[in-house]
């Protein structure tokens, strides 16, 4: 969300596909739900209108809010009764220490006998102190291990740190054109 003098600003955030340009107003985002704006663009969605999407990836710059966002989606989540496991992975030192903080929130789902989903919400991919690339490749094996059937990944990261080597796995193991990472347009919506 917003800041104000330490406040939190309750407004609308609305995502989109990345590379999909976006009518604005004065550079911002007219209201997507407006009785005429609503046409103008068609992709921008909230968030919990991709809960159906096996991997979603929030990408803007720093200060966007996508912390705050999924901070309010893991919450959303585990009030519909799904089970969230949220990592930040700002606290993991080494890619090792990532393929076990997956492992142990794969056995922590188990244990607890979820009926439904594991939800991982990785948030800060662009903050731990190792290389990206470590850390998309133990991602990717860590990830990977899992049941992807029953999987569900949220992931924010700053686009210019993201690797595009998980945005194509991610392509592979949930195939779904309308699921693709997406990105949240710098525009905001009051």
């Amino acid at each position: 969300m917003g800041f104000v003098a330490g406040d939190r600003v309750a407004w609308s955030r609305w995502w989109g596909p990345e590379g999909v340009e976006n009518t604005l107003f004065s550079g911002v985002l007219p209201d997507p739900l407006g009785e005429y704006t609503k046409f103008l663009n068609r992709y921008v969605r909230q968030l919990k209108d991709y809960a159906a999407c096996r991997a979603l990836v929030l990408m803007g710059d720093p200060g966007m809010g996508k912390s705050s966002e999924l901070e309010a989606e893991v919450d959303r989540r585990r009030h519909a009764g799904e089970h969230v496991e949220h990592l930040l992975l700002r606290n993991f030192h080494t890619p090792g220490e990532v393929r076990d903080g997956v492992r142990e929130a794969d056995a922590g789902w188990r244990s607890a006998g979820s009926p439904g989903d594991l939800v991982l919400a990785l948030d800060g991919f662009d903050e731990p102190l190792f290389a990206a690339s470590s850390l998309a490749s133990a991602l990717e094996g860590a990830l990977g291990r899992l049941d992807r059937s029953r999987l569900r990944v949220l992931i924010t990261s700053r686009g210019s740190v993201w690797q595009e080597a998980l945005t194509k796995t991610f392509a592979r193991w949930w195939p779904d054109p309308l699921c693709q990472p997406w990105v949240r347009h710098p525009a905001l919506s009051g």
